[in-house]
């Protein structure tokens, strides 16, 4: 039916065509209609009408010739096979009527009281076209219609063109399938050669098949044929309208069949459509029951027809290519076999199932949710929340869910942090354990800090804590002024961020001046309405010391002179109110060697009267360099046939500018020194307590084996062995050692023993017996 679409192309969905060609009466809509492969009511067809089964025409005058041509062929044919009979209309109100329009279309039965018209438009000009519709206009629709289309073709609704505005359902109609009710297929089988039946990619997407013959892929080439009518297309024209005969010759003798003429060389004979013997009388045709003769090589189940038969399948099976064997059904690979979530194929049967949270409703194919709140089994502590596919637990007011989703615990806030220099009241239950939901916390400050953030803090229902972070800052006492001519001890005394509660500070003052006036000693404490103040807010004044003195330079660090186990510090002399100034020992001011290490300096003098003034300082000096090894061994090979040899090398020599205390020597890995690597590390130390490496690698070798060729027709099976390797000869099987055959030994040398040549393997020889020489 490709042709009747691509001459209907742009037509179908402007004149509204049901199936591609069928025009609906204007008091019908499409797609409503009770559809049939043949109407099921003699009303609709034109027998009622004409007791003759003459059924009048009228051809267009605009009909091209071409047509012309094609619509008196067909009702030759039609004349040829049926007894309907086409005459010219004269003035009948009810005919068939061809003209030229829009594409090629048809009415269905007869529609009453007005014209059937058959559009032959341009791409419609042919024989098979108008045999095929002229049966619309008798009466049918398409064959793929019936309602046991089922069991012998699969319709693909996936691969269908979208419609209008991509509307599916527009084309998906087109494969509507009728009821034993609205419907009747005249007691014939099913007809893959029908002119009424639609091709293969009828409707189809591009390169797509919208309809399979179930019955075999070798009946693809006849659906849709456009040839003529079909034996079974014949038979229905026939049985819908009564036809008791078919005349074969009218003049000058009747002759008459009641199925089909065969004409012979001389006259005519009675024959039968297939699926039809003719009787003894030589005119009645009878039904063959092909299901008689071997089940109709059906593998299971045959079914009879008026006129044919077919394979039909139990449940769970369908049809191969050939048409009579069943094969089992993968339905879950079909659409999931209907199923809406879960298929589980069986051998002959399925069975549809549901996720977890879902239960299989009483169709046994959709699914519904399953309340599990509804049963007492959900394990909830408290409340059970069902949705679709599962459900959850949930808490009450002041519990929290735990881990295992089903048991609940009251909520508790975290235990606060106590402020430095604070506290929390209550502590067990604001700090120490952590608080339930309503615990009303207060914290509070050290005397000298006050509170930054919330004073009071709730634990909420949530589980945590209302209010801020709560700490406490100290209250600062102010920047102290220093003495004239003298300073504050520590230098911290002049940060204003560490003047807090109990901060004591120290007046200093400089060399020859002493303290006039308050202590030397002041605190900051805490005064009236907690502010915070220093216990003596009187700045003293620094005057000249009377009493002699004398103040030492701070302490000196010196390095070693490099290669040198001494350092030289410049020695400058102390403040002092005497005039002469001296150094205890050997030392003078100036540039001084002093040895590693702390060494103590005195500076003293006397006074005018005799009194001596002195004080203490030192000098430290630093060592930093290491010891150095003059002649580290490099890292060396050996190879050695003895188990255990002498290894030996140079003791690595060390100098150090302090002198050194200690070397020590260590051997990785330990024990007697045998085949395989070691390393050795020699450490050295100096009085400063600096360190030098000195490490080498030794890597002792056994002496290899060297290869040992097997012989030809032979081989060698060898193994390892503490020593070395060793090997055993085998000759191929017809085939023996020359000689006596030894194992072969390497051992820790690196040669082989024996050392004679590995023997040759030489065929067997095998002397013929007497009765072997006669046999030969």
């Amino acid at each position: 039916m490709s042709d009747i679409f691509a001459a209907n192309e742009g037509a179908m969905e402007l004149l509204n065509l049901v199936e591609g060609d069928i025009r609906i009466p204007e008091d019908e809509e499409p797609h409503h209609l009770k559809k049939r492969n043949a109407v099921p009511y003699k009303d609709n067809t034109w027998a009622p009408y004409r007791d003759d089964k003459v059924v009048p025409i009228s051809i267009s005058q605009d009909l091209p010739p071409a047509a012309q041509i094609a619509v008196q062929q067909a009702i030759d044919e039609y004349h040829r096979k049926t007894c309907i009979r086409f005459k010219q209309r004269t003035n009948e109100r009810e005919y068939i009527y061809f003209f030229r329009d829009v594409g090629c279309w048809s009415y269905v039965g007869r529609v009453g009281s007005q014209p059937n018209r058959i559009s032959l438009g341009n791409g419609c000009e042919t024989k098979g076209i108008a045999v095929h519709e002229i049966m619309h206009a008798l009466g049918f629709w398409h064959e793929q219609s019936r309602y046991d289309r089922d069991n012998f073709v699969t319709i693909f609704l996936d691969n269908v063109i979208p419609g209008r505005n991509g509307e599916k359902d527009f084309y998906y109609g087109n494969f509507d399938k009728l009821t034993r009710i609205n419907s009747q297929t005249l007691d014939t089988t099913y007809d893959y050669h029908s002119v009424m039946h639609y091709p293969t990619d009828a409707f189809g997407k591009s390169g797509k098949i919208t309809i399979e013959p179930r019955l075999g892929k070798q009946l693809y080439k006849w659906l849709g044929q456009r040839n003529g009518l079909s034996e079974i297309d014949t038979l229905k024209i026939n049985r819908l309208y009564e036809c008791d005969m078919v005349v074969c010759t009218a003049e000058p003798d009747v002759f008459a069949c009641q199925q089909k003429c065969v004409k012979l060389k001389s006259g005519f004979t009675c024959g039968c459509h297939r699926g039809f013997s003719l009787d003894s009388d030589g005119y009645h045709c009878s039904d063959v029951n092909e299901c008689a003769d071997g089940n109709f090589g059906c593998s299971h189940k045959c079914v009879n027809l008026i006129g044919g038969a077919y394979c039909a399948c139990p449940k769970g099976h369908h049809l191969s290519d050939d048409g009579k064997t069943c094969i089992e059904t993968n339905e879950c690979a079909l659409g999931n076999g209907g199923c809406e979530q879960l298929c589980t194929d069986s051998l002959g049967s399925f069975q549809c199932s549901c996720y977890s949270g879902f239960k299989l409703r009483r169709d046994g194919y959709t699914c519904e949710d399953v309340d599990e709140c509804a049963s007492r089994d959900h394990g909830c502590q408290q409340e059970c929340a069902n949705y679709v596919g599962g459900f959850h637990c949930a808490c009450q007011e002041g519990y929290e869910l735990q881990r295992d989703g089903r048991t609940c615990e009251e909520i508790h806030c975290y235990g606060l942090a106590v402020p430095v220099r604070g506290s929390v009241y209550p502590a067990e239950n604001c700090s120490t354990n952590g608080a339930r939901a309503g615990q009303h916390c207060v914290f509070s400050c050290d005397p000298g800090y006050e509170l930054v953030g919330s004073e009071n803090r709730t634990c909420l229902i949530n589980g945590s804590w209302e209010g801020e972070h709560t700490d406490c800052k100290a209250k600062l006492c102010d920047v102290l002024a220093p003495p004239s001519n003298g300073s504050l001890s520590p230098p911290s005394c002049t940060d204003p961020g560490a003047l807090r509660v109990g901060k004591e500070c120290v007046y200093v003052c400089g060399p020859g001046l002493v303290l006039n006036g308050t202590e030397a000693r002041v605190t900051c404490s805490t005064g009236p309405n907690g502010t915070m103040v220093w216990d003596n807010l009187e700045t003293p004044t620094c005057i000249l010391d009377e009493n002699p003195w004398m103040q030492c330079p701070h302490r000196l660090h010196v390095p070693t002179i490099p290669g040198r186990d001494y350092g030289t510090a410049n020695l400058t002399a102390p403040l002092t109110n005497v005039e002469q100034v001296f150094v205890d020992g050997n030392l003078t001011l100036g540039p001084n060697n002093f040895t590693v290490g702390e060494t103590t300096v005195l500076f003293y003098g006397f006074t005018a009267g005799g009194d001596r003034v002195e004080c203490e300082t030192a000098v430290v000096v630093t060592d930093d360099e290491h010891p150095e090894f003059d002649n580290c061994p490099e890292s060396f090979e050996m190879n050695s046939s003895r188990q255990f040899p002498h290894v030996h090398w140079e003791k690595p020599e060390v100098r150090d500018n302090v002198g050194v205390v200690a070397v020590k020597r260590r051997r990785l890995p330990t024990g007697r020194i045998t085949w395989g690597e070691y390393s050795v590390r020699y450490t050295a130390r100096d009085r400063a307590g600096n360190h030098a490496v000195c490490r080498f690698n030794i890597h002792v070798k056994k002496p290899s084996c060297p290869p040992l060729p097997p012989p030809t027709h032979g081989s060698l099976t060898c193994d390892w062995w503490h020593m070395g390797q060793f090997c055993d000869l085998t000759c191929s099987t017809g085939y023996a050692p020359q000689g006596e055959s030894a194992r072969y030994v390497c051992g820790t040398r690196g040669t082989w023993t024996p050392r004679t040549p590995l023997p040759s393997c030489l065929p067997i020889y095998t002397p013929s017996t007497p009765e072997t020489a006669t046999a030969q």
